[in-house]
């Protein structure tokens, strides 16, 4: 025995809270931040801006795909713990013979 306890209650939050990061995340929109160029009174500030904008928002996509990855695999991994722990509690409650 390993001594790791799992609880699937804590991995199920942890998944619930990747999602809920996720969707606030993707209200932001960091690719709609920049705004008209008129406002920043130089146009090599609006550019640097404009290009900083664009580059974290093509990271912030990848991470956000792939938070959406960990926590569909975590909600997957508890459903097959809990599988095979259902599984593993009827067979003790219920031996077979061993022939």
């Amino acid at each position: 025995m390993s001594g790791v306890e799992i609880d699937p209650a804590q991995i199920v939050s942890a998944a619930s809270g990747i999602q809920t990061i996720i969707r606030d995340m993707q209200t932001i929109g960091v690719d709609r931040i920049v705004g008209p160029d008129a406002q920043y009174g130089n146009n090599d500030l609006y550019c640097a801006f404009d290009e900083f904008c664009g580059r974290w928002h093509v990271g912030l996509t990848a991470l956000l795909r792939n938070g959406e990855i960990l926590a569909d695999g975590l909600l997957v991994a508890i459903q097959d713990y809990e599988r095979a722990d259902g599984v593993a509690a009827a067979a003790v409650s219920s031996p077979r013979e061993v022939r």
